[in-house]
């Protein structure tokens, strides 16, 4: 189930079949099926998998979901990579303290605290709200951001749950209705599931999770965390000793977590990835059909 972890990385990314790690020497190396998402666009630096993306410069952070990596470089500046439908990988000028890929669109949190995105307005990405804000999260339809007074604040498409069903023409259907995120206070945000449901953080360090996923990812376990990841139909976090949790979908093995101590995961498609006390990567689930699992040294 597991990858023999190999390196040292400060920080890691699981995304679809795809993951991203950032390297002690502060450059991006991807892994898994990246010759279907970038190759075909002539986007893959290297011949061979991992690409290294040394070119790019040095980052401190890295986000990744679907085709579209952002890196927060070491000058505060960002750049963006990928298939680029809207504009997404073409990121604003300026200095940032974080960025959030959401697919075809992205955002960022400037050194002023506000927020600003760019790419596909479809869904409504590219429309935050004013104020200011600590931490940013995104998937496809939907982002998410932490203020300054620790309150989330989203937009998009919305999150939505079912609530009961009506007739219509003689047939049943799913009446769903749209979710604002809970009151209280929050130190972290994960927006999940292509963004039909998001977890928080609240500073106690419980969890909380609300919208819909389709198989009880928006249901966290009790307990006290220190971080909290939404993947596509499941979800991870840490625990405050240091364990791995997670719940929702457990047929791609991917709520099946590895043993040991660990700082940071991050859950993807079907498969997640995990950063070690020691500063190394164990990835696990979703079958490793693209190698996605196997660590690069």
């Amino acid at each position: 189930m597991e990858a023999t972890p190999s390196g040292q990385w400060p920080s890691v990314v699981a995304g679809q079949n795809v993951n991203c790690g950032l390297k002690s020497d502060q450059a991006i190396v991807c892994w898994g099926n990246i010759r279907d998402f970038w190759n075909a666009f002539d986007l893959l630096e290297m011949g061979s998998v991992p690409a290294k993306f040394e070119s790019q410069g040095k980052f401190t952070h890295v986000s990744l979901n679907g085709a579209n990596p952002c890196g927060l470089k070491t000058d505060g500046t960002l750049a963006c990579w990928g298939l680029d439908n809207a504009g997404e990988t073409r990121p604003p000028s300026g200095r940032f303290t974080a960025v959030a890929s959401g697919g075809n669109y992205a955002c960022g949190i400037r050194s002023d605290s506000t927020l600003t995105c760019w790419g596909g307005t479809e869904d409504g990405g590219t429309d935050p709200p004013s104020g200011i804000f600590s931490t940013v999260a995104a998937k496809l339809q939907n982002a998410c951001a932490i203020g300054i007074d620790k309150t989330i604040s989203c937009w998009g498409m919305g999150i939505f749950r079912a609530d009961g069903t009506y007739e219509e023409g003689g047939s049943t259907f799913t009446r769903w209705v749209s979710v604002d995120p809970p009151s209280g206070t929050y130190s972290e945000v994960s927006v999940g599931g292509g963004g039909g449901y998001a977890c928080a953080l609240r500073t106690a360090g419980t969890l909380v999770c609300w919208g819909e996923s389709g198989w009880g990812a928006e249901n966290p376990p009790s307990g006290v965390f220190t971080s909290v990841s939404a993947g596509d139909t499941h979800a991870c976090g840490i625990r405050a000793n240091g364990t791995i949790a997670c719940w929702g979908d457990s047929q791609h093995d991917a709520t099946r977590v590895p043993a040991g101590k660990w700082n940071a995961v991050s859950a993807g498609f079907h498969s997640n990835c995990a950063l070690s006390t020691h500063g190394t990567i164990t990835c696990w689930g979703g079958g490793n059909q693209y190698g996605q699992n196997d660590v690069p040294s």
